[in-house]
């Protein structure tokens, strides 16, 4: 560590609110981690050791001890956003608490290879017309509080702080990301995923964030993503797995004609499972082949079961819907805007007896689309009858 002084008059941090210090700071997160070391303060700020004019409370094993158990807790609850970011589909975004707004485009598909034996050949002039727009930035964030006492009884005694809560809020904004990303609303309940008819313009409308002009989309509330209903209720027991993978094959091909055939990744509810586990033809008694064995043979799909697609099963009876998407994993289709993943930051009240910390949580889902409308997304439905 190498230690600065703040600022020139090394007081500006004194009694300085939670918007002020971010200010000073550049917006830099670590302006809001103030940690004890050798009897001082500190923060870190672009990778230095600051000194702090105010109190810190944890010391930087504590602020460790916290942030381990925030991640672990955070990336259990991630799944489809996992598969994203485990695909390199991101794009990282610096400074991302200073941000509010990014700014992107997109492209036609005007340009065109061409082969020679030394490249030196005359392009056509077709140029790529580049349009642009935006997407919000917003942060997820769930808090929680420690006062003094409790502190002051882990240190005397040696024991750890209990970090139950932190790992709660961590795996609130899990949630909340992993919502948002598939149905716009982060905050969208187990019922309202059963019985939101995803294919109503104004049912998308209502579950998308906005700020001012610009919406973030999930995979189910994106407008230009391709919808196929599909043929065959996949829960019922007399839909065979030749029908299911009748519906699989049809949702690729869409996919296809969108001009997005390689890669593509099918997510489906966590409730299908057992249906998928079956026999794929239940007929013949030595069959030893599943429905998802059968259709995991399907060249370039990739098959994840999603809880927080769909975790309870739908009930028949016209109300209740089965959802699913595939989606061709290129950056030009979806990437996760990456600020950071969960970041604990603090500030204190009741005169300094209690310490407010909170989980900040910078990840934007981003989903994409040419100029002439092509999209690498198909949402998949089916009403229960």
């Amino acid at each position: 560590m190498n230690p600065i002084i703040f600022n020139a008059n090394g007081a500006a941090m004194t009694g300085a609110g939670v918007g002020e210090k971010l200010l000073a700071a550049n917006f830099e997160a670590g302006a809001l981690r103030p940690f004890v070391y050798n009897g001082k303060a500190y923060v870190t700020i672009n990778g230095e050791g600051v000194l702090y004019n105010n109190n810190a409370t944890l010391t930087r094993d504590e602020w460790k001890h916290f942030d381990d158990k925030i991640i672990k807790a955070f990336q259990a609850d991630l799944s489809f956003v996992k598969s994203i970011k485990a695909a390199g589909l991101t794009y990282d975004l610096p400074n991302p608490l200073g941000k509010t707004i990014l700014e992107h485009q997109n492209m036609s598909n005007a340009i065109t290879a061409k082969i020679s034996m030394d490249a030196n050949v005359q392009d056509s002039g077709d140029t790529p017309e580049i349009g642009t727009g935006s997407i919000p930035i917003p942060i997820i964030s769930s808090g929680f509080n420690i006062d003094m006492r409790t502190l002051a009884s882990s240190r005397n005694s040696q024991v750890p702080l209990d970090t139950t809560n932190q790992e709660f809020a961590a795996r609130a904004n899990a949630v909340f990301l992993e919502n948002q990303t598939l149905f716009g609303n982060g905050a969208i309940t187990d019922t309202q995923k059963l019985t939101s008819d995803f294919s109503d313009a104004a049912v998308r409308l209502a579950n998308r964030y906005t700020y001012g002009a610009q919406t973030i989309d999930g995979i189910f509330t994106y407008e230009s993503a391709v919808e196929y209903n599909m043929a065959n209720d996949w829960l019922l027991v007399a839909t065979t797995g030749k029908q299911i993978l009748s519906d699989t094959i049809l949702m690729k091909q869409e996919l296809a004609e969108q001009g997005y055939g390689g890669d593509a990744k099918l997510s489906l509810p966590s409730y299908l499972q057992a249906k998928l586990s079956e026999d794929y033809k239940s007929s013949e008694s030595s069959s030893t082949m599943s429905i998802l064995n059968r259709l995991q043979m399907i060249q370039g799909l990739t098959i994840e079961f999603v809880e927080s697609i769909g975790r309870i099963t739908p009930a028949t009876g016209g109300t209740q819907y089965i959802n699913l998407c595939m989606v061709a994993m290129r950056s030009d289709v979806i990437r996760m805007i990456d600020g950071f993943d969960s970041m604990l930051v603090q500030w204190d009240s009741q005169g300094g007896m209690n310490t407010n910390y909170r989980i900040l949580t910078i990840q934007v889902p981003q989903l994409r689309t040419r100029q002439a409308g092509d999209c690498g997304v198909v949402r998949g439905y089916f009403l229960r009858a």
